[in-house]
């Protein structure tokens, strides 16, 4: 496996020295064997190493956003995850929290990697993904796939996300296959960098494809393409049309999740209904409002969650999502909506009700409403008890400190449809920022 970033190769000697500095740098823990490692990292490449470090030292990686403070979360509270391991700057950090003295150790059923949920619930649940999960899923994915040695990777996700690290990273490594870094993520470079990397395996979300339709001047890829697949979110028969009359080529989707991995798989031409891989069957259930509510059956393989007070099995009882959706005899599904307020914006999912909830804690803000524009950019209507207009730059720094970076908005706009007559700070407790 070649890691190449933007056009350079990262040499194997390079690679060997980083993980053995990062050997040297975990070293004052003592035996890590078996312990929950946090790892943080903005880069790929970043990620890549921490992966690599693990299976040298043995130590379960617990991947997870930059941003992310496990010390204000379960992770820390309930259980003795405390060390953690930072990529900046090209180089590595390490510190340790003091132990909570309520934390438990935490005893798997298995070791893997640990990885987060999108925290569609408020608080970003952990995920255990076992060593037998991970060899199941591979597999599964690979016989779909079937790529082979030779084949050329590039995705813009981070492989502290589910799918970029099993549907490309792991795939690399599986198949010794090459692995390019995008060196500036903006659409015309990466139509660059496949042509003169001669990627065929490009991962991307909708909106990074549909920018790549606008770019100038470039019409072809520059090398035959093996697959163009879409993550995180459905791919429109709009965007598939643009995309196969400006580059000749349709666009896959995928269908998955961070507790059972990639499950489903379609072309924008079959009219947004999924095949299921092997082994993976859908199933719904009535809820409460009437809707069928999917159900994924991966059998005896899948993720476990490790919740507050205890660790779960997921695929035991079958995993239950978010989806509404409708099944055909054959197997195949077709995702109508969601069940919940969940928004997706560029690969990430986030709870609307409970961002909401968040922002509606800052200093007299009566109501908020959020929504995505067509940019994809997060949109915060609002109102306050003062009927005056909030000062954004404070409401953003408060915002900081209670939501990660892809759940605040990047404007607010005062919306006077949202004032409820006859309600004032008083009635309600809230007291009015001076």
């Amino acid at each position: 496996m070649k890691i190449f970033y933007g056009t350079a190769e990262i040499g194997e000697g390079e690679i060997e020295s980083l993980i053995k500095k990062g050997e040297d740098i975990l070293s004052v823990y003592g035996d890590i064997k078996n312990k929950v490692v946090v790892c943080r990292s903005s880069e790929q490449k970043g990620n890549i190493l921490q992966w690599k470090l693990s299976q040298r030292m043995g130590f379960v990686p617990m991947f997870t956003a930059p941003d992310f403070h496990p010390e204000t979360s379960y992770a820390h509270r309930c259980y003795d995850i405390d060390i953690i391991l930072d990529w900046k700057n090209n180089g590595w950090e390490t510190h340790q929290l003091e132990r909570s003295p309520q934390a438990v150790h935490l005893e798997l059923p298995q070791y893997g990697i640990i990885q987060m949920t999108s925290a569609t619930t408020g608080e970003a649940k952990m995920v255990l993904r076992t060593v037998d999960d991970i060899k199941a899923e591979t597999k599964r994915y690979q016989e779909h796939m079937n790529f082979r040695s030779g084949d050329r990777f590039m995705t813009m996700a981070p492989f502290y996300h589910s799918y970029a690290f099993f549907c490309v990273l792991l795939m690399c490594e599986l198949n010794d296959a090459d692995l390019v870094i995008p060196d500036i993520i903006i659409p015309r470079r990466l139509i660059e960098l496949c042509g003169l990397m001669k990627v065929n395996c490009l991962y991307a979300i909708p909106y990074i494809l549909d920018k790549m339709t606008e770019v100038n001047n470039f019409d072809s890829f520059g090398n035959e393409m093996k697959v163009i697949m879409s993550t995180a979110q459905a791919v429109s028969p709009e965007l598939d049309n643009k995309f196969m009359n400006k580059f000749g080529y349709h666009i896959s989707s995928q269908y998955g999740s961070t507790e059972v991995g990639c499950t489903a798989m379609n072309s924008a031409e079959d009219g947004g209904w999924l095949t299921p891989l092997s082994g993976i069957r859908f199933k719904t259930f009535k809820n409460n409002a009437g809707q069928d509510q999917l159900i994924i059956d991966t059998g005896k393989t899948g993720g476990y969650y490790i919740l507050p007070d205890k660790i779960e099995c997921i695929h035991e009882k079958g995993f239950r999502t978010s989806d509404v959706a409708e099944l055909r005899e054959n197997g195949s599904v077709r995702i109508l909506g969601r069940a919940d307020r969940v928004l997706i914006r560029t690969g990430e999912k986030l709870d609307a009700g409970f961002v909401e909830k968040i922002l509606e804690g800052f200093e007299d803000i009566q109501k908020t409403v959020i929504n995505l524009n067509d940019r994809n950019e997060l949109i915060c209507n609002y109102s306050t008890f003062s009927r005056k207009t909030a000062d954004v730059s404070l409401w953003k720094n408060y915002c900081s400190e209670k939501l990660l970076s892809y759940q605040i908005p990047e404007y607010f706009v005062y919306d006077t449809s949202l004032e409820a007559s006859g309600t004032s700070w008083k009635e309600t407790g809230r007291k009015v920022k001076k």
